[in-house]
């Protein structure tokens, strides 16, 4: 696929690490199921084939014109990294919003972290009146993020959504839909440093020992 491949130029001339744009072109390698067309032979094949299947999943086939390069360091490529981090981002919004039934759903340690880092962090959420009872803390930090990559960093959601469980994918879906665009750029950096810091907890709290 490499030939089919454009340039990764971003916002301000900074460019996309190999990787990133690897998988970009091959997300599949995240999804249920290999395209059939994963197996194909010559550069013209499988670039028809990985239009195609685009075009089945409403996948953007290439980088957007333009996007902020931040974002696919703090979102990453795994969609199995995500809920851990959303969980705790979901934390930070319902200790910023004093939610007590969310935050209880917390173990005390985690509980006690998000009350320490929202108490300096003036974060806005987005879903808020939107979210339901039963919407998990992680399913909400996910929609968070999914809002401000979709102003962003076009096409990466789309992506992530596909290692998703199906049910929550839907429901994502159903809360953008109904949700404002993010605010500016000072409000984009506040919540990408939060999440990142998120991401870093989950990695730490999630190895044995």
């Amino acid at each position: 696929m490499t030939d089919a491949r454009p340039a990764a130029p971003a916002q301000g001339g900074a460019q996309l690490p190999a990787a990133f744009v690897d998988w970009w072109f091959a997300p599949w390698q995240i999804a249920p199921a290999r395209p059939p067309h994963a197996a194909m032979d010559g550069v013209m094949a499988m670039r028809d084939g990985y239009r195609l299947w685009c075009a089945q999943l409403q996948l953007m086939p290439g980088l957007p014109p333009s996007f902020d390069p931040e974002w696919a360091a703090a979102a990453g490529t795994d969609p199995a990294a995500l809920a851990p981090a959303a969980r705790l981002f979901g934390g930070l919004l319902a200790a910023r919003a004093q939610d007590g039934p969310a935050l209880a759903t917390l173990p005390a340690q985690d509980r006690d972290w998000c009350l320490r880092v929202a108490a300096t962090q003036p974060l806005a959420c987005y879903g808020r009146e939107h979210y339901a009872a039963g919407d998990t803390l992680a399913l909400r930090g996910q929609c968070e993020l999914a809002c401000h990559l979709e102003a962003a960093f076009p096409g990466l959601w789309p992506r992530l959504r596909l290692g998703l469980d199906t049910a929550d994918a839907a429901r994502i879906g159903q809360l953008l839909a109904a949700m404002p665009a993010p605010l500016g750029a000072a409000t984009a950096a506040r919540v990408r440093r939060c999440w990142l810091l998120c991401s870093m907890r989950a990695s730490q709290t999630c190895v044995p020992g």
